[in-house]
């Protein structure tokens, strides 16, 4: 009998209301796409892009079917006040730092980079419980994941003639040329929707025929081979044990018992054949092996810088995206023997974690943690229930996916600051928070 906390009489939208939200699905959807693929790089007037322009459509739609009562507000629920104060907290930051520093940057990079995803959040808080929202967002998911791997291949290989659009070859962006960074000209953002069009595609296994799961298994190589295009160490680590998590979840004792035996051997194959290259290979077209085996190095560097940093400020922080203003008189202040902190003076943050100690305080930090915390734990508890519908189960995985593969690039790079990697994280937490409270009967806040 499945326990009595699970919502087992789910309601039916109404067919007025049911019908509207496929529409936002698709709505979402295609902005989706469209900011990854055809976004500002593509196209943009001023600030504007197709992408942009397509969210204030979605928001406005959704805020029209809400005044006419078309659609319900869903309950609040306690991720929704830790996603609104983390967002107000950095607003309030703004007010008393220097929000014009580099012409409006710290500005320009909330509205687009933070009020932008939290107003998809917003919409999919109010339309992921929906189960043709659920089928579109994941469909085109596994559709978005196929370019992208082998957009990233053909970049990898050199294959120029296969790749589109051209503007990812254009040699005045140099940076990370030659490796798969996609239409987002960053393979850590190519590797994070990756990651999670991966466990879309992935969640088809279970239920599928034999030919089915030949497609299944064919685009997981396919993802794979996209994720190792990007060259990008923490999307590897976080691919990996995403797969064998699913693989063991998935699988017989026969099966799992083979692959506890294995591991190890693989390990020490792994180690043995690539442990001296791990951290020396050539990735960049204009950078040398050694320059990526310093990159490597330098990281503890950076620690160092954004430990005295807080130690300063460990309240409110430096100011959101600002660090860049602040931090160089850190790099010659500190004694810290024969390490040079002078080397990493031209870099930024290389971890999420610290970039947010540093610009928004321990405060800002530990909100944004309340987010990842309990999205992490909703999302296990709605992949591991074993009496909730598989389709549940599926979000479940997904999100945890999508969580894994920011959280784990966020201890190497600021993936915040990073485009669509911010979109794809909100709209997915916006999805679980629906489904998990669609699931499990609400208890709202006042009701405990």
């Amino acid at each position: 009998m499945i326990p009595s906390l699970i919502n087992t009489a789910v309601p039916i939208p109404k067919r007025s209301i049911a019908a509207r939200l496929p529409h936002l699905g698709w709505g979402v959807a295609v902005t989706i796409l469209c900011g990854c693929v055809f976004g500002y790089e593509f196209f943009h007037k001023s600030a504007l892009s197709i992408d942009r322009v397509l969210v204030g459509c979605v928001v406005a739609w959704l805020f029209l079917q809400l005044v006419t009562k078309r659609i319900e507000l869903p309950t609040l629920e306690w991720t929704d006040l830790f996603v609104i104060g983390f967002m107000g907290l950095i607003g309030l930051n703004l007010l008393v730092t220097d929000w014009r520093y580099e012409n409006n940057k710290p500005l320009t990079i909330y509205i687009f980079y933070y009020l932008v995803p939290f107003a998809f959040y917003f919409v999919m808080r109010c339309i992921g419980h929906d189960p043709r929202t659920w089928k579109i967002l994941q469909w085109c998911m596994i559709g978005l994941g196929v370019y992208l791997a082998a957009t990233g291949l053909c970049e990898a290989r050199g294959w120029t003639g296969l790749v589109f659009p051209k503007y990812i070859l254009d040699p005045t962006r140099s940076e990370f040329l030659g490796r798969g960074r996609g239409p987002f000209l960053n393979p850590i953002a190519n590797g994070v929707v990756q990651i999670s069009a991966l466990a879309y595609g992935l969640v088809l296994w279970k239920n599928a025929n034999s030919r089915g799961r030949m497609y299944v298994f064919g685009f997981a190589v396919l993802m794979l081979i996209g994720i190792w295009a990007t060259l990008t160490r923490s999307n590897w680590l976080a691919a990996a044990p995403l797969v064998a998590l699913y693989v063991w979840r998935n699988s017989s004792w026969t099966v799992r018992g083979l692959c506890v035996l294995a591991v190890p051997f693989v390990l020490i194959f792994g180690y043995v054949t690539f442990g001296d290259k791990i951290n020396s290979f050539k990735r960049d077209k204009d950078v040398s092996v050694e320059d990526m085996s310093e990159s490597a190095e330098l990281r503890p560097f950076l620690a160092i810088v954004a430990k005295k940093m807080v130690a300063d400020r460990p309240l409110m922080g430096f100011g959101f995206t600002q660090y860049s203003k602040h931090a160089k008189p850190y790099h010659f202040n500190a004694v810290e023997g024969d390490r040079p902190l002078q080397r990493v003076m031209k870099y930024v943050q290389h971890n999420t974690y610290l970039a947010y100690a540093v610009e928004l305080g321990v405060i800002g930090l530990s909100v944004f943690l309340l987010i990842i915390g309990p999205a992490t734990w909703m999302s296990l508890r709605l992949w591991l229930h074993p009496e909730l519908p598989d389709e549940i189960q599926n979000v479940g995985f997904v999100a945890f996916a999508t969580i894994l593969g920011f959280a784990i690039n966020g201890m190497f790079h600021d993936v915040a600051i990073i485009v669509m990697t911010n979109m794809l994280l909100y709209t997915t937490i916006g999805l679980l928070v629906a489904v998990y409270s669609h699931a499990f009967r609400p208890r709202g806040l006042n009701t405990g």
